[in-house]
């Protein structure tokens, strides 16, 4: 920006305008701060003129010379040469209380909540936790008024104005069904294809597991994958893990196989009788839902221990096991002549219905959901016509919301949502090629709302597919 033009153009004196901008020290580190500041000015200059009567020369010169030292206090000009720097210019004076900031508190609670979404996801192992303090400590370096960002806002490595989801991070959404589809990384503005996914881009020739209907976990700070379908087009049995995201590459997770693969199952943690660990728990149903088996997994083998079976009888296609009151539970009823049952499970004690929780609706299938301290919060799947979005908390199921009305003129099953680090949900995929959709939740987390995010249109159908919380560039080219 030419700092003299917006300035001239209020001014008839162009000489006197120069003046403070031959001082300018060009070598200065807050440039981008004295090109705001000396905006700011000129700004100022023109709504003092235009306060002027015309031709009174008197109140056209005093703001001149108010434009003059406005420009002249700025950093990087005649009075502040070395920038912010010993100045005592307001612009230079954002971080003096850092905790007064806005930008600063908001980017130290954006960072906290991926700190404690981190930590759940760690399942207390104690190196996993270790990792996320220290990517917690490298984070909120990069916000205004740290080292990254000593000044405040605009901030080199932080988005300021706000913790809108968008800045928070993205979804990776992959599919690999018969032939793969492009890996998707969409946030809630804007979604891109560009991505070095090693293993997707092999062509439908590599094809080693199906990822329809499979699932996913991020266990001690790595994103396992579980495959779904088990034969390709031609009847071959395929693998299904299962795999691990290594940063860009998608690879065998080595030394482990689980008996069971994840087709029409869910995964979740299940914690071990001290609750200092948490194994992966893998609930397979074989034959859709006429019976179930349970594998668990602790980063290093399979339990050998046998985990005993589920009491239900009453299906379970969901994709999830929430984790409620630090017990894994399964929320089932798929069909429409079934019962539905909410069951949760401890190593000591097995598995253990919750016989005053049955789930309100007529029955649940293909569904997904979110859970943290408010609860667990469920999104129907292939529910029939009552397309009501349910939340459990302090033992007591609650209606809070419903699907947007569009959203379920065709059912949607087998879809996944996404809880971001500010509570927000995206909700993606299922059968029939819906759209995304954006949740907001209201402060206590009584109602939920739901908006389809018309500019994001899916590129094929996610029948249950991965959809994985990463950061907003994860891989991008």
């Amino acid at each position: 920006m030419d700092l003299s033009v917006s300035v001239f153009n209020d001014f008839s004196t162009r000489d006197l305008l120069l003046e403070p901008i031959s001082r300018l020290n060009e070598t200065c580190t807050d440039l981008d701060l004295g090109e705001i500041c000396t905006t700011n000015c000129a700004d100022a200059t023109s709504n003092c003129l235009s306060n002027c009567f015309s031709g009174d020369a008197s109140c056209e010169n005093i703001c001149i010379r108010e434009g003059f030292a406005c420009i002249d206090g700025c950093p990087c000009h005649i009075d502040c040469p070395g920038g912010c720097e010993g100045c005592s210019n307001d612009i230079c004076n954002a971080c003096l209380e850092p905790e007064s900031n806005e930008d600063h508190v908001t980017c130290l609670e954006d960072y906290e909540k991926v700190l404690f979404d981190c930590f759940q996801d760690c399942a207390g192992n104690t190196l996993c936790i270790d990792q996320c303090t220290l990517e917690f400590s490298e984070n909120i370096e990069n916000c205004p008024c740290e080292r990254g960002c000593p000044n405040g806002c605009p901030c080199p490595n932080y988005e300021c104005g706000g913790n809108d989801s968008y800045q928070l991070g993205a979804v990776l959404v992959m599919r690999r069904h018969r032939v793969p589809a492009l890996p998707l990384l969409v946030n809630f503005k804007s979604f891109t294809t560009d991505l070095e996914v090693s293993w997707f881009n092999n062509g439908p020739d590599n094809l080693v597991f199906d990822s329809k209907k499979g699932c996913s976990i991020l266990y001690k700070g790595t994103h396992y994958l579980f495959g779904g379908f088990t034969t390709d087009e031609y009847g071959n049995f395929l693998e299904y893990g299962p795999h691990i995201l290594d940063g860009c590459d998608i690879v065998n997770a080595e030394g482990v196989s689980f008996m069971f693969d994840c087709y029409y199952g869910a995964v979740g943690y299940l914690p071990t009788e001290d609750e200092k660990e948490a194994y992966i728990m893998l609930y397979h149903v074989h034959d859709y839902w006429y019976s179930n088996r349970v594998e668990g997994y602790d980063g290093s083998k399979i339990l050998t221990t046998e985990i005993p079976r589920s009491n239900n009888t009453h299906g379970f296609t969901g994709g999830q096991i929430p984790t409620y009151k630090g017990n894994p539970i399964l929320i089932s009823g798929a069909g429409y002549e079934s019962t539905s049952s909410v069951e949760r499970f401890s190593l000591t004690n097995g598995w253990t219905e919750y016989e005053d929780l049955v789930f309100p609706d007529e029955y649940i299938e293909a569904y997904t959901s979110v859970w943290g301290d408010f609860g667990v919060v469920v999104f129907p799947g292939n529910s029939g016509s009552n397309q009501k979005i349910w939340r459990l908390y302090d033992d007591k199921w609650t209606n809070i919301g419903k699907l947007p009305t569009a959203d379920f003129e065709v059912t949607r099953r087998f879809p996944k949502a996404v809880l971001f680090p500010n509570n927000e949900v995206m909700m993606i995929g299922g059968h029939q090629n819906h759209k995304f959709v954006k949740y907001t939740f209201n402060d206590d987390f009584t109602s939920i709302e739901g908006d389809i995010l018309q500019d994001l249109p899916l590129l094929v159908e996610y029948d249950g597919p991965y959809a994985i919380f990463v950061e907003n560039n994860y891989c991008s080219v």
